[in-house]
């Protein structure tokens, strides 16, 4: 463009050089600014033609034609698929003192009995719901403040054939240093449990983040578990006794995670 109006600037200037020199020989008595008027009312009945402008530089052509419509297509392919987010599993320590595998979510948006009004042994089953629905809650709303389009897949839904999926599963070293499933209600050393969370396309055939390690264990609760090598897993860290914060930074680590999966076109790979 800077070529463009440079060129159009030097022949406008050239035009009135040369009907000037012609206006000065037949009116050399004339005043300046007679002189002006005449020439402009010459070049508005008769203007003279122009050339097109000059092609822009190579280097502008090729920065166009390779950056601009790269960093728009990756934006757009980012985004274009729904990201559905599983209920993360945890168990709990049930209402009869029973370690119970994967407990269903517990909405923290409806009322319910306060912790005073619980069983003390129910108090566990609930905390563990209410945390399994908050993380779910929590991750979609940062889902979606990224420009995600987002769904919640709840345990009874069908697995959809198309889209990205987050799933997790909270874990907990034992006394032996083996790794299994957290059960909340259980004593842990530093009060922590770690969150693995796995990412996978929809599209391609399911491949679980975890697996037991022990014969019989994929039934039972607190089983020791081994986390798969093959697919994409993070580890978060977070307390059983949470807080909203805790959850909240966890669920934007989450999201900055499937940011960079998608920016590597890892999960659109496999």
């Amino acid at each position: 463009m800077k070529r463009f109006g440079l060129s159009v600037f030097a022949l406008f200037i050239s035009g009135p050089v040369i009907a000037d020199a012609s206006f000065a020989q037949a009116q050399q008595s004339s005043s300046s600014q007679s002189m002006q008027q005449q020439q402009a009312s010459q070049n508005q009945i008769a203007p003279q033609p122009q050339p097109p402008p000059p092609p822009p530089q190579e280097d502008t052509i090729v920065t166009e034609a390779i950056e601009t419509p790269e960093i728009a297509a990756n934006s757009s392919v980012d985004r274009s698929k729904i990201i559905y987010v599983s209920d993360f599993e945890l168990d709990a320590i049930d209402g009869e003192g029973k370690p119970k595998k994967d407990v269903p979510a517990v909405s923290v948006t409806n009322p319910s009995p306060s912790r005073e009004q619980l069983r003390e042994e129910d108090q566990a089953a609930e905390q563990a719901g209410r945390l399994v629905d908050f993380m779910a809650i929590t991750l979609i709303k940062e889902l979606k403040r990224a420009g995600y389009s987002a769904q919640r897949l709840r345990p009874e839904d069908s697995r959809p054939t198309d889209g990205i999926r987050i799933s997790g599963i909270f874990a907990e070293p034992d006394p032996q240093n083996r790794l299994r499933r957290a059960v909340m209600g259980t004593f842990s050393p530093d009060g922590k449990m770690s969150l693995f969370v796995g990412i996978s396309n929809l599209e391609k055939p399911e491949q679980a983040i975890y697996a037991p390690a022990e014969p019989g264990g994929a039934n039972r609760a607190g089983a020791v578990i081994t986390v798969s090598s093959y697919a994409p897993v993070a580890r978060f860290e977070i307390g059983k006794s949470t807080t909203e914060k805790a959850v909240r930074d966890t669920a934007a680590g989450i999201v900055a995670d499937l940011n960079a999966l998608l920016s590597a076109n890892i999960v659109a790979s496999r």
